[in-house]
């Protein structure tokens, strides 16, 4: 099969991101101060990047020659993760 290919990023994402809590502990201020958010990273292929936020994702399905029986007329992915840039504490790019 034969695929009309974008050029692709793969891209690692350091980033942090908010917890919810036990909903129904009641804790005492000193407690509270304890909490704080989690530190991720995702990796993904680029998907979609804005001043505001970057998307990536696990898969990614070009899309396809008119001729193949399961043409895509746009690209397709999956597993898709949105993270906002204000989040984002360092970014690597990996070109394909």
């Amino acid at each position: 099969m034969k695929a009309i290919q974008k050029k692709k990023e793969i891209v690692i994402i350091w980033w942090e991101d908010a917890v919810i809590h036990n909903l129904t502990a009641q804790l005492d201020e000193s407690e509270v101060k304890e909490h704080m958010p989690i530190q991720a990273i995702s990796v993904g292929i680029l998907a979609d990047e804005t001043k505001d936020h970057i998307t990536i994702s696990a898969d990614n399905f070009p899309r396809m020659q008119k001729s193949e029986m399961m043409a895509f007329r746009e690209e397709q992915y999956r597993q898709i993760s949105t993270i906002p840039k204000a989040c984002i504490k360092k970014m690597k790019r990996i070109k394909l």
